[in-house]
């Protein structure tokens, strides 16, 4: 007992000190007042150029299956010219029987 005192007479001149991560609520983000947003919420993301092919069909596959495409699936993409390719992409990846990740997480629903 007496040695925890010794610890907390020894630590008192420390925590008197102001901290370097001392702060005032007012300059916490959660803290500031709201503002408007000028234009659309896609204004906060960085703007570039438009994913190829390849990265979008990726980017598809992984969020609906969480399975990356066969390397038949990305020839197959990359060759079809159609301005509907895309939208017939995702109609076979939402009409495929549950995947791996579907059935794994019915355990967490």
């Amino acid at each position: 007992m007496r040695r925890r005192a010794l610890w907390l007479l020894a630590c008192l001149p420390l925590l008197a000190q102001e901290s370097k991560w001392s702060y005032k609520p007012e300059d916490l983000w959660a803290f500031q007042p709201l503002r408007r947003v000028q234009g659309s919420i896609d204004s906060f993301l960085p703007s570039g150029a438009p994913a190829d092919r390849v990265t979008l069909l990726r980017r598809v596959t992984f969020d609906l299956t969480g399975l990356p495409p066969t390397p038949e699936e990305v020839d197959a993409f990359v060759r079809d010219p159609a301005p509907d390719a895309f939208r017939k992409v995702v109609e076979r990846l939402l009409g495929r029987p549950a995947t791996v990740c579907a059935v794994l997480g019915i355990g967490w629903m």
